[in-house]
């Protein structure tokens, strides 16, 4: 066995290094993790985040059915070991050449494939041993018992309005805040209602300290897909808010369907009218009264299969 396992990090977000996976790595490893970018790597772990610049030249390529690389050690000669495609993007599971893959992607069958949804990375996993960065968006990782229980009652006593966090207002956001702003009272907050603010990640504003005094929080996904349902609706919920999403139908397979207002379910009948019915008292009563949770998520499951790339890659 190595005495460390090299890692190179290809096309993720920042800080990716204090991410929940490579958290889970750290934590599984028999041998120091270390990002030697000087020698070849044992796991090189690849993500969706490409320079637009290289962007087109890349689809051409896989139109012309060529292998795209992009490790310096590949292009060289010499072969990363293991390669795992890891996204937290709305980008499928095999999206890039890997032998291992994590994804949103729901019902992948085969076996080098593990189905983690975004939203996982917002949670606080340390009872598991798993000690991870929360996004800059919030100021602590969700505990998973506030999702096991209900809102209350106390979530309706709070202001009659909802909360939005935005950089943009690109469709289908524009539409949904449009509607819902006829019915509802709507706070903006993010650089799509401030043009000072830099960007979202450096706002300076934390979410779970903005909402705690709105009943309502607007939190739609940027784009539907079957299993791609990312940090919105619980991070609004954790905050006690009613959450009012905007997915595909199979995000009760996550969540509790009757625990949040999904306007996914309105496409056909108008989102402001049908986010006007679930203001029925007896609706809202079901939806405070509902966990968005009955089950703990697999994570136990996501270590074993972490496990599995680990050794391959130390093989």
């Amino acid at each position: 066995m190595n005495s460390y396992l090299n890692i190179h990090i290809i096309n993720q977000y920042d800080n990716f290094d204090e991410s929940l996976l490579m958290a889970v790595i750290k934590r599984v490893s028999p041998v120091p993790v270390v990002f030697d970018l000087t020698s070849a790597p044992q796991l090189e772990i690849r993500g969706p985040l490409v320079a637009k610049k290289n962007l087109g030249r890349r689809v051409v390529r896989r139109m012309l059915g060529e292998r795209v690389e992009h490790s310096f050690y590949q292009r060289s000669g010499t072969q990363t070991k293991v390669i795992l495609y890891h996204t937290e993007e709305n980008t499928r599971y095999n999206a890039e050449p890997c032998d291992f893959s994590i994804s949103s992607d729901l019902s992948v069958g085969v076996e080098t494939h593990f189905r983690m949804p975004n939203w996982w990375c917002s949670i606080d996993w340390s009872k598991v041993g798993v000690e991870h960065r929360q996004s800059p968006r919030i100021s602590k990782l969700i505990k998973l018992e506030t999702l096991l229980r209900p809102l209350g009652e106390g979530t309706l006593q709070r202001q009659w309005k909802a909360a939005i966090f935005a950089s943009h207002l690109a469709e289908p956001r524009g539409t949904l805040f449009r509607e819902l702003s006829s019915v509802i009272e709507i706070d903006g907050y993010g650089k799509a209602f401030n043009e000072n603010i830099e960007s979202h990640n450096n706002s300076g504003i934390f979410k779970d300290e903005m909402l705690t005094k709105y009943a309502f929080s607007l939190c739609p996904e940027n784009s539907m897909y079957p299993g791609y349902y990312t940090e919105k609706v619980p991070e609004a919920f954790a905050c006690g808010c009613i959450p009012i999403g905007w997915a595909d139908q199979n995000i009760r397979g996550d969540f509790n369907k009757e625990a949040f207002i999904n306007l996914g379910d309105y496409g056909v009948s108008g989102y402001g009218s049908g986010f006007r019915e679930q203001l029925n008292p007896r609706i809202l009563h079901g939806l405070v009264s509902t966990p968005l949770l009955d089950r703990v998520p697999d994570i136990e499951g996501f270590v074993r299969f972490v496990e599995r790339v680990v050794a391959r890659a130390l093989r």
